[in-house]
């Protein structure tokens, strides 16, 4: 179960939308060193690569869209350390307490606090995917 896990991670992580640290860093406007800071006070939603040696991370380009940039480090406090992956699982997918709505959908849209108020629920549930 553990590898189809890892399998279903790295095609995520293979994904157009997801950045590399340098990537990352040109879209932010700010340098590798800053975005890598961000990541370590769990400011940016740094999703880890499975299997590599030493730290590899894929940060999904949504996040520097200036709606979601805005929410996204009480998204983070939400969820808390070691949880990016729920997060992420959070905002891409279907939620039955926003009506099905995509999460990621309403930042977009400028709806933060409907979301804020699920996520508190969702990041209670110490269960997930990831």
């Amino acid at each position: 179960m553990l590898a189809a896990s890892e399998d279903a991670e790295r095609l995520v992580l293979a994904g157009e939308d997801m950045l590399t640290l340098s990537a990352a860093s040109a879209l932010a406007g700010c340098s590798v060193r800053e975005v890598s800071r961000r990541r370590r006070s769990n400011l940016v939603l740094a999703l880890s690569v499975p299997g590599m040696r030493g730290r590899h991370y894929r940060f999904p380009a949504c996040q520097f869209e200036a709606r979601v940039c805005e929410v996204m480090p009480q998204l983070l406090g939400l969820f808390g350390r070691g949880r990016s992956w729920q997060l992420y699982d959070f905002l891409r997918h279907p939620e039955p307490l926003l009506q099905g709505r995509i999460p990621l959908d309403l930042l977009r849209c400028g709806r933060a606090a409907e979301v804020l108020r699920v996520a508190k629920n969702a990041a209670a549930l110490e269960q997930g995917a990831h």
